[in-house]
């Protein structure tokens, strides 16, 4: 039996470049948002393999896209480091906050607990959820955040990969780092 020609089951297409980021809803494993080079943001139905709606939500790529853990809002950052808030019900098109940081974001993340994120790049940025107003900046004194993560669990404690291939670990109850392990190896994700 040709299992190769079985292994595709559905292709959705429509972004005119890359498509940098998918988010999932975790309530509705039907539909989900891609972000593109392109600057668009897609909501998809695999029910009905089409795309539900587009908007153009930054004038330069996508980098990061998460929904928060309670699935009402979602959050996207370019390459031109602005960060957007949209609400998630269907993508209606209408960005609630919108901030342009002055620094070089790589990812974001949404805590399960408070309403924060925590951005990574040159520096650890905690900003409030909502309002993205700046809670705290840790600097990073030898490399360049990649990816990080809250802690599902202890929602005060951020994993966050390094490009020095070291992980630090964050509690954001305390203003530095708590504990590193260099791992020696590159690290792309974070799950």
């Amino acid at each position: 039996k040709n299992y190769k020609s079985n292994l595709l089951l559905r292709c959705l297409s429509g972004h005119s470049d890359s498509i940098s980021k998918l988010a999932c809803n975790n309530s509705n494993s039907q539909k989900f948002f891609s972000g593109s080079i392109d600057g668009t943001i897609k909501f998809w139905s695999l029910d009905s393999e089409h795309c539900l709606k587009t908007i153009l939500a930054h004038s330069d790529g996508i980098k990061d896209l998460i929904i928060d853990k309670e699935e009402l809002f979602l959050i996207s950052c370019s390459d031109n480091n602005e960060l957007k808030l949209w609400k998630n019900e269907y993508l209606d098109g209408k960005c609630l906050a919108s901030k342009k940081l002055g620094s070089n974001i790589s990812g974001i993340d949404c805590d399960s607990k408070k309403s924060i994120l925590a951005l990574g790049g040159t520096e650890l940025i905690i900003l409030d959820k909502l309002s993205f107003k700046k809670i705290r900046t840790i600097r990073s004194q030898d490399s360049y955040i990649k990816k990080l993560k809250f802690n599902p669990v202890e929602y005060n404690l951020i994993l966050a990969s390094f490009s020095s291939k070291k992980i630090k670990l964050f509690d954001n109850r305390l203003k530095f780092y708590s504990k590193i392990i260099n791992i020696g190896v590159k690290i792309t994700d974070i799950c």
